[in-house]
């Protein structure tokens, strides 16, 4: 079994599922514990996930920016670091 660390650019994945689900709202429900899990590390052990990405600007989008702290607050509940 190998040791893994992931790092995640969030704004390139982020463009990628905007993309995959067209302005759905399923964008924010995306399963990033189940992703990489199943995906990424497989039955390696996974040592610890960093997620970087910049803050959106309030001022500009407010809604967007809530639900972005809302996806960032998730990630440190399933011990995701945030960069």
């Amino acid at each position: 079994m190998s040791k893994i660390i992931v790092f995640i650019d969030g704004s390139n994945l982020y463009h990628i599922l905007k993309n995959l689900y067209k302005g759905s709202k399923r964008l924010f429900d995306f399963d990033f514990e189940k992703f990489i899990m199943q995906l990424i590390s497989k039955n390696d052990e996974l040592i610890r996930t960093y997620y970087y990405t910049a803050p959106l600007d309030r001022e500009k989008d407010e809604e967007t920016y809530i639900k972005q702290q809302k996806f960032f607050a998730e990630c440190k509940r399933k011990k995701i670091k945030m960069k």
